[in-house]
């Protein structure tokens, strides 16, 4: 999540030599798998995995989360696609002469 810093992404390249450094942020869909594949993804690597490591829910409250994440997750069907709402950064640097 620190690259979502445009600041901390310009500083990390200018301090590697770089200039004339374009940022941009682009929201693609992307096609996901299954809801049930994307919250098994989603329990396990990323920000809401390490919230549920952190706070060490019992069985029934992951199950919970997990039945919601589901639900949350097939709200982005659409037409045997799901199509999940992403965020890149797109940074294109310059190296001087």
């Amino acid at each position: 999540m620190a690259f979502s810093d445009r600041d901390y992404v310009r500083s990390i390249l200018e301090r590697s030599g770089f200039a004339d450094i374009e940022i941009s942020r682009e929201t693609p869909n992307i096609i996901g798998s299954s809801p049930e594949e994307e919250t098994e993804y989603a329990c396990t690597m990323g920000p809401p995995a390490r919230l549920i490591d952190e706070k060490k829910p019992d069985e029934a409250v992951r199950a919970t989360i997990k039945r919601e994440m589901i639900q949350a997750f097939a709200a982005y069907a659409q037409a045997n696609e799901k199509l999940l709402p992403s965020t890149v950064f797109l940074v294109t640097p310059r190296r001087p002469g």
